[in-house]
């Protein structure tokens, strides 16, 4: 297994002053049985793992970075264009400095990486423009039945004699008389 040697470079960089935290080391020591293990790529497996992890006291945020880290690192050791929209990601520049770490341990020729990161930034994606959202049409404040009178917002119907009411209208519109 190459985990002592992924473990033994994380070493190395940390001798150098790199800051490897747990996401890293965890990265480190389970990237070879990733690699090797059909079962972390089927539905769940690794879920499984990350439960596992979690429930021996590893936070949350650091087995979900190890996880983005793990299933980062096949892209970046054979390159297509989803390489190119991975680059776009937060954890992009922490995926790959973990790559530059263990692909020597791999037999990765970063050759074909450093071409495609490079057309990357000759040619920058344009950011996505922003999407336009429809308003929504209003409600009709009153729901019209057909066949009966519609009513303005000044009136209003008296259930008990099926008449319309004015609600504005003075008592003189209305014909009645004012009791002075």
């Amino acid at each position: 297994l190459r985990t002592a040697h992924n473990l033994a470079a994380l070493e190395r960089a940390i001798g150098t002053g790199a800051a490897a935290d747990r996401a890293l080391v965890l990265a480190a020591l389970y990237l070879d049985l990733f690699l090797k293990s059909p079962l972390f790529r089927a539905p769940g497996g690794m879920q499984d793992l990350l439960t596992d992890l979690r429930l021996r006291g590893y936070a949350r945020g650091d087995t979900e970075r190890m996880r983005l880290i793990l299933e980062s690192f096949p892209r970046l050791l054979h390159p297509t264009r989803s390489t190119l929209r991975m680059a776009r990601r937060p954890y992009f520049a922490e995926a790959l400095a973990f790559y530059e770490l263990m692909a020597p341990n791999y037999g990765a020729a970063s050759a074909e990486l450093d071409r495609l990161l490079t057309t990357m930034t000759a040619h920058p994606v344009s950011p996505a423009r922003k999407r336009r959202r429809r308003r929504r049409r209003r409600q009709p404040s009153m729901m019209v039945v057909s066949g009966a009178p519609s009513l303005s917002s000044a009136a209003a119907i008296d259930t008990a004699s099926d008449t319309a009411i004015a609600l504005s209208a003075s008592p003189a519109r209305l014909g009645v008389k004012d009791p002075d």
